[in-house]
């Protein structure tokens, strides 16, 4: 079935020096074309294949195709300067495929799975195993590709959710590696809802760009490495792996340093909204139980530029704290933050209604607002 709709895709693709079209129609389509793009050198399309739910994320994974292709160009370079210890690499992982000692697609990782287990059955060196899964990604990205693609295919979960198999068997579970559909195409799914990777997924725009800069510097990481390895800058893989460990360790460091402060900030962003929120709400019910009739009128300015406020306010170093303030004390929090945003409206209790509600209207009209 897969080797049929690789033959269809490359069937598909007419016109010389045009971009190939990569089928997504089903399940089986996308891991054909996964295939399909690794064999005819175009990893850097792999991006395609993969589901977006944001924008954001869709940028991302543009740079991230980018990434791939590069790695693509530096096994390339690989292969012709260091053919030997590719070979011995794949031969190493061939053996440990076949006697079980990696699973799944974990193919380009069979080096160190396969002799660290040899030495005495205590799993070797940490860090050696560690460079040599390196040295084995870096030589041969997607050998676990072009050597199991007859053995890869997909089973259909429900009507739109299918798995990735080996051999029929799901790979990597209980995880797996999963497809769904938009209602028009098939796509990779990443595990982004699993536990523990949900709550760290990047939602701002800050934290995407975070990440986004990461896979910058992999790709400049990887280019350098492809310019060392053309001019015998490095005299084999393993001198290569040492390399892009030099090179990615630092950029690495101030990346998750500086994606756990930005998650720090959602943290308490978070915590101040439910906080505000919680105050707000009993404010404008108790002063409707008595007779003022402002807060609640001015609702819904106030909830829409709460927001943009708790946001700088949750990178202070020190912050109000809205549960212990009393109803005098956020009323004038409140007047603050209408007058900051361009409604300057009294909060005391002489204050007509009227003159409230017609200054609300007013800036909602202003502000293109519709209103709550």
């Amino acid at each position: 079935m897969l080797l049929c709709a690789v033959a269809l895709i490359v069937l598909g693709q007419t016109g010389c020096g045009r971009e190939p079209v990569y089928s997504q129609e089903t399940p089986d389509d996308v891991v054909a074309s996964l295939v399909e793009m690794v064999r005819t050198g175009q990893a850097r399309r792999i991006d395609d294949l993969i589901y977006a739910d944001s924008p954001q994320m869709r940028e991302v994974l543009h740079h991230v195709g980018e990434l791939l292709g590069q790695l693509q160009g530096l096994a390339a370079a690989v292969h012709r300067k260091f053919p030997e210890d590719v070979a011995r690499l794949r031969a190493e992982a061939a053996e440990a495929a076949r006697t079980g000692q990696v699973r799944g697609l974990s193919l380009a990782f069979g080096a160190g799975g396969g002799r660290a287990r040899g030495r005495g059955g205590r799993g070797g060196d940490g860090e050696e195993r560690f460079k040599e899964m390196v040295a084995a990604l870096l030589a041969d990205p997607y050998g676990w590709i072009e050597t199991g693609a007859e053995r890869l295919g997909t089973m259909r979960l429900s009507d739109d959710l299918a798995a990735v198999t080996l051999d029929g068997t799901p790979v990597f579970p209980p995880v797996g590696i999963t497809l769904r559909s938009d209602g028009v195409k098939w796509y990779i799914a990443l595990p982004t809802n699993l536990p523990g990777v949900a709550q760290r997924m990047p939602q701002t725009d800050a934290e995407w760009k975070i990440i986004g800069s990461m896979v910058k510097v992999l790709r400049q990481t990887v280019k350098e490495l492809t310019d060392d390895v053309e001019r015998g800058n490095v005299t084999g893989i393993n001198q290569l792996a040492d390399r892009a460990g030099e090179k990615v360790i630092w950029p690495a460091l101030m990346t998750w340093v500086a994606y756990q402060n930005e998650l720090d900030a959602r943290r308490r962003r978070d915590r101040m909204t439910r906080q505000f929120d919680q105050r707000h709400r009993a404010w404008v019910e108790a002063a409707a139980a008595s007779g003022w009739e402002a807060p609640r009128l001015l609702s819904g300015p106030v909830r829409a530029l709460a927001s943009g406020e708790i946001e700088r306010l949750s990178r202070r170093n020190k912050r109000p704290n809205f549960e212990r303030m009393t109803d005098e004390e956020f009323a004038a929090f409140v007047e603050g933050l209408l007058k900051e945003g361009g409604l300057g409206v009294s909060l005391s209790r002489e204050a007509s209604p009227r003159e409230i509600g017609a200054a609300v209207s007013k800036w909602e009209a202003e502000r293109g607002s519709t209103g709550p």
